[in-house]
């Protein structure tokens, strides 16, 4: 239940939020959360076209991603090639670690040993003399490679984290001239030695670095050369490609095919609030004069969007990364929300009303266990003294309830619409530069079901 807050009394609280994954790095806006709300946008399709079921493709990749490790707990991710339990991953994951651990997807670990290297491409195959449920096929596919790619992997060492973080993307450059792919993708610290899978759940390629995968040629690695996986491919099931003005892969424009034009509308049941720092948070009005937002520390003392409604802010009650607070004449019309629990939220697309960057939904976290947010560094010749004033007001927080990891870009407090242009969501943050995560509409309305029906 939601606790009772005294009016502007957040000085003092920090706040709470709750994701599927956590890297070492640092705010929880992107770095157009400042842009004009009006500014950017996507043009709608002229038509619709059917969206694509991921969520096969998702499952292949969280049953064969694990983690790769020492006893410290420290390390990056790997990725299951064959029934007996070989692990492929980036070499620079095991550097320097003598006892190595795997950490399967059913939770279980095992000891690991160095079977071979390739330095040249930052590759490692490891042996764990245990069999496995799960293994992925290397793709040996002679056909044009598919322009998409998901990967996944583990980001960061988070205590209690249940699934890898999942992201898809579009290929860009073949070869970086160091025979690396560069693509879409928003990968993050921990994800490296992860898999890249293509639209058939073959793997394609391993993470190496922000944004780059080494493909797979097994003639690098020769114990590759007598390896199997009896995995059937999956019927592909990615959008078509869109291309920008200059002819590239555009990821979100393609992505957007699959979605219905968000209504104009939507944005007009929202407001931005300005904290002093300089920070934006976004809100959805639910109520005539509440609007649901989040807990930041700083909100007691923000100012609205509107110069009109420069008045006080009172902070009706937080639940943990939530807040309700109340606008006195608002003078903005409350949001129709609907219910909408006809399918699974995993591998069904996301965008913001205000950003509209589509995403995917990669998993729900179910057990989150801390978050280190990530904190990019404000414009402007003072950049570290902000930095730093920002990553001082964002602390380390325990994680409490369920929320929907995902890989759309979008402001804090930001409302997500669905496939259907229906609201879904409200965006928390990010652990890393386009990997977030948000609470469902209902979970969140739920919170604060007694101050509502007052």
């Amino acid at each position: 239940m939601p606790r009772a807050v005294p009016t502007l009394t957040l000085a003092s609280v920090g706040f709470v939020v709750s994701v599927l994954v956590a890297p070492s790095a640092a705010s929880l806006e992107p770095d157009h959360a400042s842009a004009d709300r009006t500014s950017i946008d996507v043009p709608a399709p002229a038509a619709r076209a059917p969206s694509p079921s991921l969520e096969p493709l998702l499952a292949r990749a969280r049953s064969v991603t694990v983690r790769v490790g020492d006893s410290s707990g420290a390390g990056g991710s790997g990725t299951l090639v064959s029934r007996e339990g070989h692990v492929l991953t980036a070499l620079h994951v095991i550097a320097g670690r003598s006892r190595l651990v795997v950490t399967t997807p059913d939770g279980a670990t095992h000891r690991a040993r160095v079977i071979a290297r390739d330095e040249d491409h930052d590759l490692a195959l490891l042996g764990t003399r245990r069999a496995s449920t799960s293994c992925v096929t290397i793709s040996r596919a002679s056909a044009p490679p598919d322009p998409w790619v998901l990967a996944a992997g583990f980001a960061g060492a988070l205590e209690g984290l249940e699934a890898p973080s999942i992201t898809l993307g579009l290929r860009l450059v073949t070869d970086d001239g160091s025979g690396r792919t560069i693509a879409s993708v928003h990968l993050a610290p921990g994800m490296s030695g992860g898999p890249v899978l293509d639209g058939a759940g073959e793997l394609v390629g391993i993470n190496v670095a922000m944004g780059r995968f080494v493909p797979i040629e097994p003639a690098s690695l020769a114990p590759l050369t007598s390896l199997s996986c009896d995995a059937p491919p999956i019927a592909r099931s990615f959008p078509p490609v869109v291309s920008d003005a200059q002819g590239a892969p555009d990821r979100t424009a393609s992505l957007a095919v699959a979605l219905a034009p968000v209504p104009t509308t939507l944005v007009d049941h929202t407001v931005d609030l300005h904290t002093s720092l300089g920070v934006v948070v976004g809100g959805v009005v639910v109520a005539p004069d509440l609007v649901l937002t989040l807990a930041d520390r700083h909100l007691a003392d923000a100012r609205l969007d509107r110069p009109a409604l420069e008045r006080r802010i009172e902070v009706v009650a937080i639940d943990d990364e939530l807040a309700l607070i109340r606008v006195p004449d608002l003078g903005i019309t409350p949001i129709a929300l609907e219910t909408r629990r006809s399918e699974a939220p995993v591998g069904s697309l996301l965008r913001g009303v205000v950003g509209r960057r589509p995403g995917i939904v990669g998993a729900v976290a179910q057990r989150p266990g801390l978050l280190r947010p990530f904190v990019p560094s404000p414009p402007g010749r003072r950049c570290g003294t902000l930095l730093a004033m920002r990553i001082a007001a964002s602390p380390d927080v325990p994680l409490v309830h369920p929320v929907l990891a995902h890989d759309a870009e979008a402001m804090r407090g930001e409302l997500l619409v669905d496939e259907g242009g229906s609201p879904r969501a409200i965006h928390v943050g990010h652990h890393t530069s386009g990997l977030g995560y948000a609470v469902d509409l209902d979970d969140a309305l739920a919170r604060f079901a007694a101050v509502l029906r007052r």
